[in-house]
């Protein structure tokens, strides 16, 4: 049975709030990855950019409070271990990972990809569960590595991919990986071995969220999947945006998707019908992380803007 396809043309949704509340600005090129956690009681807002090198700002007050600098190519994901956190990881084209002070900036140690050879073996995603480090790559040989956090030592995870890796996320046990030519697979982290296979993309997967028991992946093809767990089915495909999907952020207003296209939309995941499209983007949509009510849409210039999103 073919999924229903949800937000259509036909369909009129109104329009998310489109004022911006805050402009966070340092970076000097592309911004690809953002996320947010509380450091020391200061909600901080962290990026990742083309241009080698991580930020935090503080959220309310908009000014860089930290630094991260020493990757030798762009940063292509930074998260942290949790929302409350002492520390922030961040992977790179260079072929390593690193973790950081959160608060500091300072370097506690690097991760080294078993190939390390420039962009073509360079990591493209990184994420935290249950004490362990997970990061992707697109070397063929170690695409999805697993690192203690105790220990510092790191395993080639046996992950079934036989492409590179684009996307990573966790929750409650399990890590999700999609990758290049459409793959998109579930690791058991306690087993140690792999679950669902989630077929339907046949495009890279650019975005993982993982929220309420759903997996949700956004596509090269401008789609997003709603995915059970269940039964490892495609639940509904979210249709809409002109161009790439280059972020998926879901949480209890719903799915975000942000795109190439230079707009950020929002779906109800109980209909899949799109509730709001904002549209005020003069680039690439090419990150989107969710506190509370407020939306971070990070953007092509090297910028990042705060939204608040409506009740």
């Amino acid at each position: 049975m073919t999924p229903p396809r949800s937000g259509d043309a036909h369909s009129r949704p109104s329009r998310i709030p489109q004022n911006v509340v805050r402009k966070y600005i340092g970076h000097s090129q592309n911004i690809l990855a953002v996320c947010v956690a509380d450091v020391e009681g200061e909600e901080v807002l962290f990026t990742g950019s083309q241009d080698w090198t991580a930020r935090g700002f503080g959220v309310e007050s908009g000014l860089c409070v930290s630094h991260f600098e020493g990757h030798a190519a762009a940063i292509s994901a930074v998260c942290t271990g949790g929302r409350q956190s002492t520390s922030l990881f961040t992977t790179s084209h260079d072929g390593t990972a690193r973790e950081w002070s959160a608060q500091s900036g300072q370097l506690i140690r690097e991760f080294v990809n078993g190939t390390r050879s420039g962009f073509s073996k360079g990591m493209t995603a990184v994420c935290v569960e249950q004490g362990m480090l997970y990061t992707a790559s697109r070397d063929r040989e170690s695409p999805l590595m697993r690192w203690n956090l105790s220990t510092g030592e790191g395993e080639i995870v046996q992950s079934g991919h036989n492409s590179a890796i684009t996307s990573l996320c966790s929750g409650r046990g399990r890590v999700f990986s999609g990758g290049l030519k459409g793959e998109l697979r579930e690791w058991l982290c306690l087993e140690s071995h792999t679950g669902h296979v989630f077929e339907g993309h046949f495009q890279e997967i650019t975005s993982l969220s993982y929220h309420a028991d759903m997996l949700y992946s956004g596509c090269r093809d401008a789609t997003i999947k709603q995915w059970s767990l269940d039964s490892g089915r495609c639940v509904k495909t979210f249709v809409g945006h002109l161009s790439v999907v280059r972020s998926v952020c879901a949480a209890d207003v719903g799915v975000l998707s942000g795109s190439a296209d230079g707009t950020v939309r929002l779906w109800a995941t109980d209909t899949g019908s799109c509730k709001g499209i904002l549209q005020n983007q003069d680039s690439a949509v090419t990150s989107l992380a969710v506190s509370g009510g407020r939306l971070f849409t990070a953007c092509a210039d090297g910028s990042v803007r705060l939204f608040m999103l409506g009740h």
